[in-house]
């Protein structure tokens, strides 16, 4: 896969297991202040380790070759082309992507109970749910 320069971005996704509890779970807020809250897996991965365990785990093998040309914009009319969602839509996500989402502060632990999983087990738990619609 020809690959923009964005997958080498530090992330830390977010998956706990059960839909929406992280965000049914603001009633365990303490009392005070509006705060905000980092929530994220224990991994930190890059958008390119996520594609390489996906593939891993679907059995497949990928190359993923990094250029420098690929902007955000580019990669945003490729997406148009290949997914239902639009080229608009499509390089707004995709120029987030270029910003680390890092957890500074890890408070949310000490307020909710939920705990997202790792990588390994996010991406085991999305092929297990999508499995009904592939043939």
């Amino acid at each position: 896969m020809i690959c923009p320069r964005w997958l080498a971005t530090p992330t830390q996704t977010c998956r706990s297991g059960r839909h929406p509890g992280l965000l049914a779970g603001g009633d365990e807020t303490p009392p005070g202040p509006s705060q905000i809250f980092e929530v994220g897996s224990p991994d930190i991965v890059t958008y390119g380790d996520i594609i390489r365990e996906y593939a891993r785990q679907r059995g497949l093998r990928r190359w993923l070759i990094s250029v420098p040309v690929l902007t955000p914009y580019l990669s945003s009319l490729w997406l148009g082309l290949v997914t239902p969602a639009s080229a608009e839509v499509g390089r707004h996500l995709i120029e987030g992507l270029r910003n680390p989402t890092v957890i500074r502060d890890q408070s949310a632990l000490d307020v909710f109970a939920i705990r997202p999983m790792g990588i390994r087990e996010a991406v085991r738990k999305a092929l297990e749910e999508d499995r009904p619609y592939r043939s």
